[in-house]
């Protein structure tokens, strides 16, 4: 919560309680006067600490925080591919993969003779909890046989899906050797068998899953 909204909501529970105070005071002494019992006295500050207890338990908003990293290839000789090829070239390195197409507004998979020229899919790892994230991926064809690659990695666990996106830009570069990648923290541009290189065996993130499902089973 804002942190001057919180300020005001504070001093507007300080004012109701001592106008909640000041109120049943007046009620209570009337009554005292009539012959009712002192005791009502303590009835309105008990009703002013009750009013501020129930608004102190008001739920906060909470936000997950998140993080987006855009990948971009260039591919100068652009060949087409089946989806399916890309998929199975990304999960040799252990990833378990839901692609939906986005076009169908992420309600069914792209069918088995999908290629990624003019693609737009959402890619996953089935296994990892939605609110994690995910990756948009598309594919531009130009002219001259050349292609535009976008991947778009948004992560709420700590660089899952950024990691994800490196493994599936390194796919590419098996698919089109004569391609270059940059992304969000620099334009320096870097052929994909560059950043395989750097890349462990066994994606580092994939242990979060395992957690994940060890911790559901």
């Amino acid at each position: 919560m804002d942190r001057d909204l919180r300020r005001r909501l504070g001093a507007f529970e300080i004012g109701l309680a001592v106008a909640a105070s000041a109120v049943g005071a007046l009620f209570a002494r009337s009554g005292v006067e009539r012959g009712a019992p002192a005791f009502l006295y303590a009835v309105p500050v008990a009703i002013a600490l009750a009013a501020v207890w129930l608004l102190r338990r008001r739920p906060e908003e909470r936000t997950i925080p998140s993080s987006k990293r855009v990948y971009t290839l260039y591919v100068r000789e652009f060949t087409d591919a089946p989806v399916a090829d890309l998929a199975a070239r990304v999960e040799a390195y252990g990833y378990q993969l839901a692609v939906a197409d986005r076009s169908a507004g992420d309600a069914r998979a792209p069918g088995d003779a999908a290629h990624l020229g003019g693609c737009a899919l959402r890619v996953r790892d089935r296994r990892a909890p939605p609110s994690w994230g995910g990756i948009d991926l598309s594919v531009e064809r130009r002219t001259g046989g050349t292609a535009f690659v976008t991947l778009e990695a948004v992560d709420t666990e700590p660089g899952f899906y950024d990691e994800l996106a490196q493994y599936v830009v390194a796919a590419m570069g098996e698919l089109w050797p004569e391609s270059e990648y940059t992304h969000t923290a620099t334009d320096a541009r870097r052929p994909p068998a560059a950043l395989r290189d750097e890349l462990p065996a066994r994606p580092l993130g994939l242990a979060l899953v395992d957690d994940a499902a060890a911790s559901s089973a």
